[in-house]
């Protein structure tokens, strides 16, 4: 994109040179390319100003020894990875376990050792260096359609937080009182902003049940892998 706005920027300045020299061409055409060079580069500001708060994300697993699920929860992340979305990963186990621990070698994740999963989640937002995370429950799969939802979201969300919707088929008052509420739920993937996990980790809240100002939702489901 800057390549193209520059090539255009060249592009602008040759026509207004040749311009001086043949008054008949001066008028509307240049103004409509210069109008449109500038809403442009103003579009692409705004998207990338919007993007940066959600530059890569860090994925936050509350891991349990269960080695079917928690594959299938760590498995669809690579995708994340190859989208460039994703850049790290961290099990937050509360206890040791060679299990866990050796799916995590596997698949090149870190394991934190934590038996309360609040304090768990406040030392890895100490360590995350302000990037946004991707919270996620053992057990939690995402789908394919996951990652290209995410990324056309990312420039909407701004600041906010952000859940999936559940699997699960609900009744109708269930879906509005769902709509209407602020907290997510286990079987929900969250979305938060940097800003907004040192939040809840000053605060020792549990990402899951704690209310956020502002949740938005994402179109899109995680699939509950049996454990």
């Amino acid at each position: 994109f800057q390549r193209l706005l520059g090539q255009a920027g060249d592009g602008l300045a040759h026509e207004e040179n040749k311009n001086r020299t043949n008054p008949i061409r001066q008028g509307a055409p240049v103004f409509r390319l210069t109008r449109f060079s500038c809403k442009f580069a103003c579009a692409l500001d705004f998207f990338s100003l919007c993007t940066a708060i959600w530059v890569m994300f860090s994925a936050v697993i509350r891991a349990r020894p269960a080695p079917r699920a928690l594959s299938a929860t760590l498995g669809p992340l690579v995708r994340g990875v190859v989208e460039g979305l994703v850049g790290s990963a961290t099990l937050v186990a509360a206890e040791r376990n060679s299990e866990i621990e050796e799916i995590a070698d596997s698949a090149g994740c870190r394991v934190l050792v934590e038996a309360d999963w609040a304090e768990g989640f406040s030392r890895v937002v100490a360590n995350a260096g302000g990037s946004p995370l991707l919270v996620m429950d053992t057990g939690l799969m995402l789908g394919q359609e996951f990652w290209p939802v995410l990324a056309d979201s990312l420039p909407l969300l701004g600041d906010r937080p952000a859940a999936t919707e559940t699997e699960r088929p609900r009744s109708l008052l269930s879906r509005i009182f769902a709509a209407a509420s602020s907290a997510p739920g286990r079987d929900q993937v969250l979305l938060l902003p940097g800003s907004v996990s040192r939040q809840v980790a000053q605060m020792k809240a549990d990402p899951f049940t704690h209310r956020y100002a502002d949740l938005a939702r994402l179109p899109v489901a995680a699939r509950r892998v049996p454990e």
